[in-house]
């Protein structure tokens, strides 16, 4: 495959200008080489638990068995850091479920492989970027079934070593606009929505209504939400029928999203919109 042409460096890059407001990472910033770039998890402590699938990206390229690092960083709901964990494996996949006293907050994984003890061959992928989208599990309760969902958007960087422990955060407000997720609510339903904050400054969300009934949404938003950089809010919708509509400059607007059905202490549905 050729390199691009620079008429063709000089049309791409015009155009993330033209169109940076609306680029949910910065224009011309990037991951370190043999960085990881994680996205922003939730932690919510106040259920039946969460536990958090972790990939081994080398190993899963090679299918081999390569010991791996894994870190996880936690911030409090306020985007605070709160306690960094490692574990160690050599296994593709490696299911983890921390003890932690915090209620409610967010955290990033990172990976890290000793580069000394890699064949050749294998120590070459190092210079990969390792992106990290992750699954995490969730319990109403601690006899529920797990209920699953993958990362959102994040783009945070961690060093290439396990020494450095600076983070970047690549994600950028963007222009206003307006997100509905895919998803009716019912008047028999109690739904929390967790909204997630990577951007580097505090950001704003507006929740409004679409009744069934009504051909326009509500003026008046249900809520608003103030979501500090790196952390968490959550808000309880009872009651509602009909659609949601959320405005807001974070990169991509959609929540995370806990059902519960009235009446049935099993339910328990998570998923993004």
């Amino acid at each position: 495959m050729k390199p691009p042409s620079l008429a063709q460096t000089l049309r791409r890059t015009a155009g993330r200008l033209r169109h940076r407001w609306s680029l949910p990472y910065a224009t011309f910033a990037g991951p370190p080489a043999g960085g990881s770039v994680s996205d922003l998890f939730l932690w919510w402590g106040e259920g039946g638990g969460t536990r958090f699938v972790a990939e081994n990206t080398l190993a899963l390229l090679t299918g081999d068995p390569i010991n791996v690092k894994h870190r996880l960083t936690f911030f409090d709901a306020e985007g605070t850091f709160f306690q960094e964990m490692d574990w160690l494996s050599s296994e593709i996949y490696t299911t983890i479920e921390p003890a932690l006293g915090l209620p409610l907050g967010t955290f990033i994984h990172a990976t890290f492989y000793e580069r000394s003890s890699l064949p050749p061959k294998t120590r070459a992928l190092l210079g990969l970027q390792r992106a990290h989208r992750g699954y995490c599990g969730y319990r109403r309760q601690p006899t529920s079934v797990w209920s699953s969902v993958h990362g959102n958007v994040g783009g945070i960087t961690s060093g290439a070593t396990d020494a450095d422990h600076h983070h970047e955060l690549l994600a950028r407000r963007r222009s206003k606009f307006l997100y509905t997720p895919q998803v009716h609510l019912h008047n028999s339903q109690t739904v929390r929505l967790f909204f997630l904050n990577p951007c580097r400054q505090a950001e704003s969300i507006s929740i409004f209504l679409n009744s069934v009934d009504a051909t326009s949404p509500s003026a008046e938003p249900l809520h608003t939400l103030l979501v500090p950089s790196l952390g968490v809010r959550s808000c309880i919708l009872q009651g509602k029928d009909g659609y949601l509509t959320c405005l807001s400059r974070l990169p991509m607007c959609r929540p995370l999203v806990f059902v519960e059905e009235a009446g049935k202490s099993d339910h328990f549905d998570v998923f993004h919109t």
